[in-house]
């Protein structure tokens, strides 16, 4: 891969790249490191790129990798964070608190999740990620992820309905 390509292709996926470490560390000068460490392993690896036919997903899973090896390495445990600020924007400001203390009950509840649930989740409904490029991160089955998206979602589902004393659900 040829630099012009790769400042094309490759750079712009710094904020993706950002965004998940974040998640993952839980702290933004690490997350800042990570992009910097795993962008110059792409550079020196470029010439390698062009043979990926899904380099997002590579990249995304040499991120993990690497996210996981500082863990390890520093032995802290983290919980990923979930980032509610798009989802906010869809509601009007006035429910706003309303909508605050859902959020916070629904991170509550992602973090009782096992971690490949709370990655899956994290990963598509928080970051857009589709099923294939979510696949190729954890190294799970499109079909897998699906089944897992499906009980996470009907678990949050219960668990709000509990909280809220929801007569008659959708």
């Amino acid at each position: 891969m040829r630099q012009k390509k790769f400042n094309n292709k490759i750079l712009p996926l710094s904020g993706k790249i950002y965004s998940y470490s974040y998640r993952i560390l839980g702290n933004k000068d690490d997350a800042k490191d990570v992009v910097q460490d795993i962008m110059l392993k792409l550079w020196d690896n470029r010439k390698d790129l062009d043979r990926y036919e899904n380099p997002t997903g590579y990249i995304m899973r040499t991120t993990r990798n690497y996210c996981i090896d500082i863990i390890r390495k520093n032995q802290k445990h983290r919980t990923e964070e979930v980032n509610e600020s798009h989802m906010i924007n869809f509601f009007h400001e006035d429910n706003k608190l309303e909508i605050d203390e859902s959020m916070k009950y629904i991170r509550k509840i992602i973090k009782t999740l096992p971690s490949v649930q709370q990655e899956v989740v994290v990963l598509k409904d928080f970051e857009g990620f589709t099923n294939e490029e979510i696949s190729e991160i954890t190294s799970l089955g499109e079909n897998n992820i699906r089944v897992i998206l499906s009980r996470c979602r009907k678990h949050i589902k219960e668990q709000l309905i509990n909280k809220y004393d929801i007569k008659n659900p959708l």
